[in-house]
């Protein structure tokens, strides 16, 4: 038979064990065996629902990093993605930002157990409805939900509100005036309130429920990295030892086919740009000549640098710093006022140090799309603008 966690509230300096008789406190739950379901109340909690173009949970974990930077750029917030569903190679999911120093607070000693940390108002939202809404003693702890999914979690002093104006902002929030919201007093009925939380606790225990994979400690996220490691080790390993005995045969035709496709595929984008831009049915003979000349003779046609120039800046933050090989431009777009750039990497990484060596240039870019290619690259494209004098 597996192991049923034990299911705790986490109270200041205390776990008090949830069972179906009561309650009882645990002197010492870094003592004993089997694993432990802790529900805690988390004051610096945010969740942001994603779906990206990645399958792989680290490069989803470093792109969800560059996306919330501004977040995590004080150290105080860990991010955990948990991915809801994957198709293909796409990935939905919720990132949650949980405060690194109340993790460490309300998660007892491992010793080897399994431990895992959920909010404590995800118990009374895993009871059904639009939302949940949990008070102790402190604080007021809500949550909206959306798709069975959180959308917004917020912890709020007991002293500037009260339960019921709580539920009027869930409302508000979600824009459902009749929207169900669970709620339950620790103050006012501790009873009632203690059950409830067993109830939807043992309810995020069941893996068929939408919560289930809600896990703040982290050591399900590092296993699941883990995971992920070793089996693209395996792929590679296993891409390797097939295409050994094909790379000598192939290798020349892929590359005249897509030297090819690629002229090809630039002279229709080149045309295709050209018409776009100046409207011209005429002749193309060079688009990007011709492209150059009409934004020399246009009014603020010399409102940025030069063609020339922005290759030549580009090009030296390309080639500078030691830049990896594998980090591959593949399309350029110029006009007056900025330059969009189309490129492939291996590592989330190497975008940032090409970023970081675009500014040295004077060049501030912005990173759009990532999307993983299925030679295991990331393509990426970065916005390059500068300011009309």
């Amino acid at each position: 038979m597996a192991d049923v966690p034990k299911i705790c509230l986490a109270r200041k300096d205390l776990l008090l064990e949830l069972t179906g008789e009561g309650s009882r406190n645990l002197p010492s739950p870094s003592e004993g065996k089997g694993s432990l379901l802790v529900l805690c109340p988390f004051r610096t909690v945010a969740v942001h629902p994603f779906e990206l173009p990645l399958s792989n949970l680290g490069q989803i974990r470093e792109a969800l990093r560059l996306r919330l930077q501004p977040f995590l750029a004080g150290g105080g917030l860990d991010l955990l993605p948990l991915v809801t569903a994957s198709e293909g190679k796409k990935s939905r999911g919720v990132a949650w930002l949980v405060s690194r120093g109340e993790r460490s607070q309300w998660a007892p000693p491992a010793n080897g157990r399994e431990v895992r940390l959920v909010p404590a108002v995800l118990a009374l939202a895993a009871l059904g409805g639009d939302g949940a809404l949990l008070g102790d003693g402190d604080h007021l702890y809500s949550v909206a939900l959306g798709d069975g999914q959180p959308l917004a979690l917020r912890c709020q002093p007991r002293d500037r509100r009260d339960m019921e104006a709580e539920v009027a902002w869930l409302r508000q929030f979600l824009g459902d005036a009749e929207a169900s919201i669970v709620s339950a007093d620790l103050v006012a009925d501790e009873p009632r309130a203690l059950a409830l939380l067993r109830e939807g606790a043992l309810k995020l225990l069941d893996p068929s429920h939408r919560l289930y994979g809600v896990d703040l400690s982290g050591q399900a996220i590092d296993a699941a990295l883990r995971a992920d490691r070793l089996l693209s080790l395996v792929r590679r390993a296993g891409w390797a030892v097939a295409a050994t005995g094909l790379a000598a045969s192939l290798l020349a035709a892929s590359f005249l086919f897509l030297f090819r496709a690629d002229l090809r595929d630039i002279q229709r984008r080149s045309e295709s740009l050209y018409r776009e831009t100046f409207g011209d049915d005429g002749v193309l003979r060079d688009p990007l000549s011709q492209a150059r000349a009409r934004l020399m003779t246009s009014p603020g046609g010399n409102a940025g640098p030069s063609l020339a120039e922005i290759l030549s800046l580009v090009g030296e933050s390309w080639s500078s710093g030691g830049a990896p090989v594998d980090v591959t431009l593949e399309t350029l777009r110029y006009n007056a006022f900025g330059a969009d750039v189309v490129g492939a990497a291996p590592d989330v990484r190497d975008i940032e140090g090409l970023q970081a060596r675009l500014k040295t240039q004077g060049l501030d870019s912005r990173l759009g799309d990532i999307q993983q290619t299925p030679g295991g690259k990331l393509r990426f494209s970065l916005s390059l603008r500068w300011e009309q004098p």
